[in-house]
């Protein structure tokens, strides 16, 4: 039984081995394959960066074939925002949403020929490339994933349609870059060295990461290839990404116009870096350069440096540098820049050439035309043994240009309406928006703000969308309000257009109304049965003549129609009296005559009332007061007369209260002559006589329409005519009125 164990652990022993073998051979046949595919595809990672011993000429421990310039690449897709180049080189950077400055591929190690000897395959072929902006960004950092500090984007298009306005773009912070584009390259017949790069040119796209020498002042040069800065550019650190030469984009931000008041016109706006503190405004000073400079640029240059295999010291040696510009376009303002080997020392070059500070070589070479070859020989004679080479480095400047036709689209816009109309009419308003302009106007909205007192169905804020007009087209167009008050009323209409384009028209309309004013004169206090007279009034204080008036009166319950004028009509039914009127013209009026008597004691209203077309209705209204009144009146006559000396006559007195009121408290009194002696008095209340008065106790009430007689008896003493007064008062007539009675006394004998 153990070695039946012994067996079982021993073969899975062995098992577990062959696994671990067949799983290592997999692993490595995995591992080859991938390496060989990266390898053909061109995919492999990038090198680790090398260390760089400073100092002109010195070589660079490595594989000298990593650092020349590719012999051919991809055709690139086409790209707007690329740099120009040749059409077959890779561009210096391509623009994503997430940096504009993408790392170039590094070409694997084992795709360039071998250092000191000629190179028999295809020379490299030289894409321009944008220069540096001097300034915080001289340069990329070497982190292919980290983008550069403070990247601005680029600029933002006009909308479709919309021409740009002028001086829209403004300068990026900084100095401005002082060339056009260039294409920069070097070729070695030696491990890359590390050239110190004058004013004038650019580091190689394809520099190895770490490519640190300091900044040279520029060199000054007969041929004038650039415009130099007033300030050297600055290399990478040591930290630089691959893609460190890569050219910093300036961009700006196309800043919103400012506001403008309606009616102008504003034709440009400013532009400004997005992290600038203030807008910032650049005058255009460029103007179009000649036609064969339109379309694409793709000058191309080729650079090869030619060295022999092997020289010795205290012998010349000759190094020559091949320039050839194999595009169909003039390569414009050339530039080979070269060192002189370390261990050898220089004793002839032609053609001439010219020194930056540091001991760079530099030819300016100038306009190189299509097909145009040039070479440079260098003549050194050899001080040491070893590795002798030099990195040399070709840039050049493409030329391009572009026109367009700057156009100014303007708007105007006119209404018209009707001077006068009548409130209720509607308003047809006739519209025109022209642009008298030379560029097509986009976006052309009307508006209209309906003012108070005209009103439109679909609300008081109407927009009409017009689009786009052509330059010298014009469109009209009708809206329909309605005016619902009376006044002067001012119409302000707009049009507005993208680019800040505005215009407005103002017209003033005059809205026609009549008015409608009624209105009564006449007593407004009655005594019961007192007829009054009123005076109806109506009137048009309006600005248009009021049609079909009707003028109504109605009676209160407490007043009795008695007559009109002017065709009035009474309506029983209603208690009303009518009047009509075709016509009432503007600030005209009109009166009638109305008769009432009062039948009731209050307060009676009469209403007056005024109609009209257009809805017109006013009122006015009267209160008269109505009161009764005790009206006494009293009458006295003698029953005998003429009497003799020495008769008795009786004088009858009545009292009547003909008013509506009862009478309360009524004082009457008989006052006779010497001649007459008062007998006695009779009557409803008791009476006192003294001979030659007779007084009666007051009369507590005596209703409307009755009556109260007294009698008073008197002797005649003396012949004569004689007068006996009686007076009468009461508490509504406390004056007392007088009555008199005359009397003939006769003697009969």
């Amino acid at each position: 039984m153990n070695r039946v164990w012994g067996m079982l652990r021993w073969v899975r022993e062995k098992m577990n081995i062959k696994l671990a073998l067949v799983v290592l051979v997999m692993g490595t046949g995995l591992s080859m394959g991938y390496i060989g595919y990266r390898r053909i595809s061109g995919k492999q990672a990038l090198p680790e960066p090398k260390k760089v011993v400073t100092g002109g000429g010195a070589p660079i421990p490595g594989d000298p074939a990593e650092f020349a310039t590719p012999a051919a690449a991809e055709a690139p897709v086409y790209d707007p925002h690329a740099p120009v180049g040749a059409p077959t080189q890779p561009p210096p950077f391509a623009f994503n949403s997430n940096a504009y400055g993408t790392p170039a591929t590094t070409p694997p190690a084992d795709s360039t020929p071998p250092a000191y000897s000629a190179d028999t395959g295809a020379p490299a072929q030289l894409a321009p490339y944008q220069p540096v902006v001097a300034g915080d960004n001289a340069a990329y950092a070497a982190d292919p994933a980290q983008p550069p500090a403070e990247e601005a984007p680029l600029p933002s298009a006009p909308p479709d349609g919309q021409p740009a306005p002028f001086n829209s773009f403004a300068a990026a912070p900084g100095d401005p870059p002082a060339n056009p584009i260039r294409g920069s390259a070097s070729l070695s017949d030696d491990p890359a060295t590390e050239p110190t790069p004058t004013e004038a040119m650019q580091p190689n796209a394809y520099a190895p990461p770490g490519y640190d020498s300091a900044p040279t002042e520029p060199i000054p040069t007969a041929y004038n290839p650039m415009p130099l800065r007033s300030a050297p550019l600055s290399l990478a650190p040591e930290t630089a990404s691959p893609n460190s030469y890569a050219p910093q984009v300036a961009a700006t931000d196309l800043a919103e116009p400012a506001p403008r008041a309606l009616g102008g016109y504003s034709s440009s706006a400013a532009a400004s870096p997005r992290d600038a503190g203030a807008r910032s405004e650049a005058t255009g000073q460029g103007t179009p350069g000649e036609r064969h400079f339109e379309g694409a640029q793709t000058p191309a240059l080729t650079l090869e440096k030619v060295a022999p295999a092997e020289i010795q010291v205290g012998k010349l040696a000759t190094f020559e540098l091949h320039v050839k510009n194999v595009g169909q376009i003039p390569a414009q303002q050339v530039q080979v820049t070269d060192q002189i080997p370390r261990g050898t020392q220089l004793v002839e070059a032609k053609p001439q050439f010219q020194r930056a500070a540091d001991g760079t070589l530099v030819w300016p070479l100038g306009t190189m035309q299509p097909g145009d070859e040039k070479v440079i020989q260098l003549q050194v004679m050899p001080q040491a043994e070893g590795e002798i080479g030099s990195v040399a480095q070709v840039t050049f400047a493409a030329t391009a240009t572009a026109r367009s036709i700057s156009t100014r689209p303007l708007l105007t816009i006119e209404h018209s309406a009707p001077e006068k109309l009548l409130i209720g009419e509607t308003l047809n308003m006739t519209i025109t928006v022209s642009n008298p302009g030379t560029g097509a106007a986009t976006g052309v909205v009307v508006e209209e703000d309906v003012p108070q007192g005209l009103s439109h169905q679909s609300g008081n804020e109407l927009e009409y969308e017009i689009g786009t007009l052509r330059p010298g087209e014009s469109k009209r167009m009708e809206l329909t309000l309605r005016a619902d008050k009376a006044g002067i009323i001012k119409n302000t209409i707009v049009v507005r257009g993208d680019a800040n384009l505005a215009a407005q028209h103002e017209i003033n309309i005059e809205v026609i109304a009549p008015q409608l004013q009624v209105g009564v004169v006449g007593p407004k206090k009655r005594f019961l049965e007192r007829p009054a007279t009123y005076t109806v009034s109506v009137s048009n204080p309006g600005t248009a003549a009021a049609r079909d008036v009707e003028l109504v009166a109605y009676l209160p319950r407490g007043m009795k129609f008695v007559e009109t004028d002017s065709q009035g009509t009474y309506d029983p039914q209603q208690h009303a009296v009518f009047w009509s009127l075709q016509e009432l013209p503007a600030t005209k009026a009109g009166n009638v005559k109305l008769t009432a008597m009062p039948q009731e004691v209050g307060d009676q209203k009469l209403r007056i009332e005024g109609r009209a077309d257009l809805g017109l209705n006013t009122a006015f209204e009267q209160v008269v007061s109505v009161d009764a009144a005790a009206e006494l009146i009293h009458t006295i006559a003698d029953l005998s007369d003429p009497i003799e000396v020495g008769s008795d006559t009786t004088y009858e007195v009545k009292v009547t209260n003909i008013g509506t009121k009862s009478a309360t408290n009524i004082r009457i009194s008989a006052m006779l002559p010497p001649e007459l002696k008062a007998l006695s008095g009779e009557g409803p209340t008791r009476a006192a006589n003294d001979g030659s008065r007779v007084i009666f106790e007051p009369l507590a009430r005596l209703n409307p329409q009755e009556e109260a007689v007294f009698r008073i008896q008197a002797n005649a003493q003396k012949a004569g005519d004689f007068i006996i007064r009686v007076q009468i008062s009461s508490n509504e007539w406390p004056n007392p009125v007088t009555r008199e009675e005359s009397t003939r006394v006769y003697l009969d004998r």
